[in-house]
């Protein structure tokens, strides 16, 4: 095989990344997880809406939010990202 020595934890796949999961018994699986660049993309789309310089009104505000948070909750909903949307929210 050609690719036999590549592990899937060094892919990074349309945002998403691959980390060996961690279960007694369990070797040589993987899982899908968020990859570090699309949690800062995130984060600075988030920051540039909710400035308060950046003239609108608070209902036009959430709206572009939900809309930020709901394209990218469908996009990775594969992912294991419900630890780390809990820490964020904090």
């Amino acid at each position: 095989m050609l690719f036999s020595s590549v592990l899937p934890n060094t892919y990074k796949i349309l945002g998403h990344g691959f980390v060996p999961t961690y279960k007694k018994g369990v070797k040589g699986q993987y899982q899908i997880v968020v990859d570090k660049k699309s949690w800062q993309s995130l984060k600075r789309k988030l920051k540039q809406t909710t400035k308060k310089t950046k003239p609108m009104r608070f209902s036009e505000r959430i709206a572009e939010l939900k809309l930020i948070y709901r394209g990218w909750l469908n996009n990775f909903r594969l992912g294991n990202i419900e630890g780390k949307l809990k820490k964020f929210d904090e």
